[in-house]
């Protein structure tokens, strides 16, 4: 391989490191979860941002409209209110 193709290689594998490292860095996102009888958001930066009690579950999802829909014992599911913390919906 001739200096010009190494440098050349050499370059792009620098750009594409560096531009990985940047998507990296700013692709930080906030995850919710359950455990020890409380669920949680936990923000980019492993802080606990909202909390409230809460019993085991099994799936847990955080609607467009940002309530979160959870299980509720072994046969219902629920729908709460992130500002207020209460169930503002039960199937």
């Amino acid at each position: 391989m001739t200096c010009f193709y190494r440098g050349l290689v050499a370059a792009a594998l620098t750009f594409a490191i560096g531009w990985m490292t940047l998507v990296t860095a700013h692709a930080r996102h906030s995850f919710i979860t359950q455990g020890k009888g409380r669920l949680a958001i936990v923000g980019p930066e492993g802080i606990v941002e909202w909390e409230m009690p809460w019993g085991g579950i099994h799936d847990i999802h955080v609607l467009p409209n940002g309530n979160v829909m959870v299980q509720q014992g072994p046969a219902k599911i629920a729908e709460i209110d992130r500002q207020t913390k209460q169930v503002v919906l039960e199937l």
